[in-house]
């Protein structure tokens, strides 16, 4: 009797993990990396869609100091939390994440590539636009 409640229980656990391991391809985890910075700011990418413009992508700075990302010539704002919300992301869950801050900006980029970027921020003693460079899916 015990061996068989162990085997259920054990046969349970596996279809559990079998299920959770097993995501459409839409949820599966976006491959993303960076280079640059001084290595005191993390970057994650949060969300990333294909829209009439090309590839959306929605990153976050695990610091409240940045102001803005510039591609090249064009210069992007923050997203406030507000509109992340509107947009599906769980607001609340990054608060916990990072009490201390973030920033969030959203901009087009290849979906298999890198973008360069410049990030203000004013973190330091006056405002610094910091290099850094973003690998999204194959170039990750």
């Amino acid at each position: 009797m015990y061996i068989r409640r162990l085997f259920s229980l054990l046969f349970g656990v596996c279809l559990l993990v079998s299920a959770c391991t097993k995501a459409a391809p839409e949820e599966q985890a976006l491959r993303f990396s960076f280079t640059g910075g001084t290595g005191n700011v993390q970057i994650v990418c949060l969300k990333a869609e294909a829209s009439a413009y090309g590839h959306v992508k929605t990153i976050l700075f695990d610091s409240p100091h940045y102001q803005y990302v510039k591609i090249g010539d064009n210069q992007h704002g923050r997203i406030e939390d507000d509109a992340l919300s509107a947009d599906g992301v769980d607001v609340e869950a990054l608060k916990e994440s990072y009490p201390d801050g973030y920033s969030v900006f959203r901009f087009v980029a290849p979906e298999n590539g890198t973008v360069e970027i410049k990030a203000l921020t004013t973190a330091m003693s006056t405002p610094q636009e910091i290099e850094y460079t973003l690998m999204f899916g194959d170039a990750a």
